[in-house]
């Protein structure tokens, strides 16, 4: 497989709170590619957006990622396994930031598959999001934790949610100084819908806030090459009002990419 990623700061800032890991690099900006043969070694593909209304968000993205580093990982972990494991992580952000008391309630979202012994683990909490791709269908795995999820469901207009003060909130993610933040954490095994994938894609909210699914879906199918698909989707994203840091991760699990124009 196939693994590119780009990465860009929010146009008001000057360092990104977003964190990726592929495997055991860690990624804060810039272009990334690699190929990884896994052989019976864990793969994991990890993306994390700091809480920007919580200071200390680019730390607690990284301590979420650090923790899933792949060589850290024991081969015969589960779903059962990865759930604690980033419970503990959970934990360890919450005890930094309580006890050194340098940024009080950082916080992250975290979403990502790891790969073990043949089985995708999902595992996921808050707004960033990890699709499938099965050429010509996109199917977004992740749930969103957002308030404005639960809004609509409530049966509000949007017009009503745009007024809502908490329409831009999340409502479950790793940190904010209490446990009970994370109880919307979950893992699953996904390798059904990752084993018939031609791409796995993670991005963070500064991407999909901005370039809907039915976009993203049909552009996907226009792709000549993936380091200028990116280059030009986060462009997009920009074009269409997205001033938050733009991470987008694609990770192609064939060889044909040979289409047209995307964006």
């Amino acid at each position: 497989m196939r693994v590119y990623c780009r990465m860009k700061h929010g146009a008001t800032k000057s360092n990104s709170e977003d964190r990726v890991l592929i495997n055991n690099s860690i990624l804060s900006d810039g272009v990334f590619f690699t190929e990884i043969n896994s052989g019976n070694d864990p793969v994991v593909f990890a993306i994390a957006d700091g809480v920007g209304g919580n200071p200390g968000g680019f730390l607690a993205a990284h301590m979420a990622v650090e923790g899933l580093m792949a060589n850290t990982l024991p081969c015969n972990i589960d779903d059962a396994g990865v759930l604690q494991l980033i419970k503990n992580i959970n934990n360890r952000i919450i005890e930094k930031s309580t006890y050194e008391g340098i940024y009080p309630k950082m916080a992250t979202t975290l979403s990502g598959i790891c790969l073990f012994q043949d089985k995708y683990y999902l595992f996921h909490v808050g707004n960033t999001r990890v699709y499938a791709w099965d050429d010509p269908y996109l199917t977004q795995l992740t749930v969103d934790h957002t308030y404005v999820k639960e809004l609509r469901m409530l049966g509000l207009t949007e017009e009503e949610i745009r007024k809502n003060p908490k329409s831009s909130e999340i409502n479950s993610c790793l940190g904010n100084g209490d446990p009970q933040t994370a109880n919307r954490l979950y893992v699953k095994d996904v390798t059904d819908e990752i084993g018939s994938a031609r791409m796995v894609i993670l991005t963070t909210d500064g991407i999909h806030d901005f370039i809907s699914n039915e976009s993203l879906e049909n552009s996907l199918t226009r792709i000549t090459d993936i380091p200028t698909y990116l280059k030009d989707a986060l462009a997009y994203a920009y074009s269409k009002g997205s001033r938050d840091d733009l991470s987008m991760v694609i990770v192609e699990m064939d060889d044909d990419t040979q289409r047209q124009e995307a964006f």
